[in-house]
């Protein structure tokens, strides 16, 4: 009601023009005597200014905003102490008050902050964190304040990283974290064999490192698949093939329980390609052509990128030693140029596998020297025959049929295959041949048999591998019992296999009652000591070969 008397005591004036002084002015309510509250008078930092909502009221009346009075607010976004200023309108309502509120700094430890891991801990290196609130990264040195520890070696939970608040943040939060070992780096191949590699790596030892696990992966690094693990720097990988690629992975770990899970790891290592050693060619023949102006050169295929051959007419293969280059593991022969001449020619082969993109070359060793003559004798033997002409002339034309045939490693010879069918038209004749245990009748092709088991004996004291062998019906006079080796067109052949490493050329032949078997190399090798031993119980006979204290061949005879 004073307000009210006042204001129309002022308008009264302005209108009559009747003058009026301050003291009648005075009466004109303040703001500085009005009652302001604030929605709240404690507010936690949130990044924004903060203006909660003020209430005024003076008296019994509430006034109104904007219409009463006007708002201010000042140092109200950092934590602390800010101000609400609330201001006449300077008409109906003149001075003004001032009212404060609290801003509170926020607690690391509150669900307000999130804590983002940019970056794993390695050995030396701590964990670095990014520290985000309301989607605003805090700054280290003006919203906190970091200390790391407990970083220097790899392990489960050992690292400690610790956050003080500054500011407009408060309290401590703390993590544990992971070190991870370091990748390892320094793959090398320190060994390979045919179906092995031995590798080895830069030691983390000294990081705490308990151990590194291998792992083959594809070509692109990826599909990976577990190897071994081993506690040292080096690992042996088995069960390999012989000339291949295998691309492998290693990463270090630190196990810290019993249990499948309890490991830490580092990264993958960079992917490391190695290659087993290459296997050593299996030489088959080398000769010269008709012409004698090339020389060809044949071996056994493995696996590998090429083959390199070297060839001289130097037996110790110091001088005059060419090289060529064959680039393709399909190839395993070739023919070479050499001067016409009735020179010895002597030549090796090995293979060779290229990797890391022709930038790295494994060699395998180098084969066996062969040459173009056959004039090593290997193994021999020779037996008595009976001067009887028609079963001459047939042991004659069988020993013609063989003489000369090369053999060469992995391949088998076959009496029957290579003699062929005995016949009139080969000018075979008629001579006695066993019918059955008791019987002896004329056949054509007659005493051929004994062909067969003069090389069954060279054979035998060769050392190679007995694959078909059948005996006679009746008791030969020819040579040892059980050392017989009976062959019939058709059902019984004798055959061996060549399983040494050079191929053997077969000299037979006939002269001055004696039948002559000789097995040649074209290298100066020998077989092992060979002995032969026939048990005889009655009819049964039992032959055994014996190499090396063992018997690696027997067979067994009833006549």
């Amino acid at each position: 009601m004073k307000r009210i008397l006042s204001l129309l005591c002022v308008a009264t004036m302005l209108v009559t023009g009747i003058s009026v002084n301050m003291a009648a002015y005075a009466m004109i309510p303040t703001i500085a005597d009005a009652e302001i509250t604030l929605d709240a008078d404690s507010y936690t930092y949130t990044g924004s200014a903060i203006e909660p909502g003020v209430t005024v009221t003076l008296g019994s009346e509430t006034l109104t905003k904007d219409t009463h009075y006007t708002v201010s607010y000042a140092n109200n976004k950092n934590a602390g102490t800010a101000k609400v200023t609330v201001t006449g309108d300077g008409t109906l309502y003149t001075g003004s008050k001032d009212k404060e509120f609290k801003i509170k700094p926020v607690k690391l430890s509150g669900s307000a902050i999130s804590y983002i891991v940019d970056k794993s801990a390695t050995p030396g290196k701590a964990a670095q964190y990014t520290l985000d609130f309301n989607g605003t990264p805090l700054k280290e040195g003006t919203d906190y304040e970091a200390t790391y520890s407990g970083y220097e070696k790899a392990g489960h939970k050992v690292g400690k990283a610790e956050y003080v608040g500054k500011g407009n943040f408060t309290g401590t939060k703390t993590f544990r974290f992971n070190v991870y070992p370091d990748t390892v780096t320094g793959i090398k191949t320190k060994k390979r064999t045919l179906t092995s590699l031995t590798l080895t790596w830069n030691s983390l030892k000294s990081e705490g490192v308990d151990g590194y696990r291998l792992y083959f992966c594809d070509e692109n690094g990826k599909k990976t698949s577990y190897i071994k693990s081993t506690d040292t720097n080096s690992a042996t990988i088995k069960g390999l093939k012989a000339g291949s690629y295998y691309y492998i992975k290693i990463r270090a770990f630190v196990n810290y329980g019993k249990g499948k899970d309890d490991y830490v790891f580092s990264d993958y290592s960079v992917k490391y390609k190695a290659c087993t050693a290459v296997e050593k060619v299996a030489m088959k023949t080398v000769a010269k052509t008709k012409d004698k102006k090339k020389l060809s050169v044949k071996w056994g295929k493995v696996a590998c990128t090429g083959y390199e051959i070297q060839y001289t007419a130097d037996k110790k293969f110091k001088k005059g030693v060419k090289t060529v280059t064959v680039n393709s593991y399909k190839t395993t022969t070739k023919k070479i140029g050499i001067p016409s001449n009735n020179k010895v020619y002597y030549a090796r082969v090995r293979a060779f596998r290229k990797y890391n993109n022709g930038k790295s070359v494994v060699r395998g060793a180098w084969s066996a020297k062969f040459s173009t003559s056959y004039g090593n004798l290997y193994a021999a033997y020779d037996a008595h025959y009976a001067n009887n002409p028609p079963r001459t002339n047939n042991l004659k034309i069988a020993c013609k049929a063989i003489n000369g045939t090369i053999v060469a490693p992995g391949e088998t010879f076959s009496f029957n295959k290579t003699v062929g069918r005995r016949t009139t038209a080969k000018g075979y004749k008629e001579a006695p041949i066993f019918a059955n245990s008791t019987e002896v009748v004329p056949g054509v092709g007659g005493g051929v048999c004994q062909v067969a088991s003069t090389m069954f004996n060279t054979a035998l004291k060769a050392n190679v591998k007995i694959v078909e062998r059948h005996q006679h019906s009746q008791r030969v006079h020819y040579g040892t019992l059980g050392r017989d080796a009976a062959i019939y067109w058709g059902s019984e052949d004798f055959k061996w296999y060549n399983n040494t490493n050079y191929p053997i050329k077969i000299k037979m032949w006939c002269k001055d009652g004696r039948i002559h078997c000789e097995f040649y190399t074209s290298y100066d090798v020998k077989p092992k000591k060979v002995k032969l031993v026939v048990h005889q119980n009655g009819k049964n006979f039992k032959l055994e070969r014996i190499v090396g204290g063992k018997v690696n061949y027997s067979c067994r005879s009833y006549y």
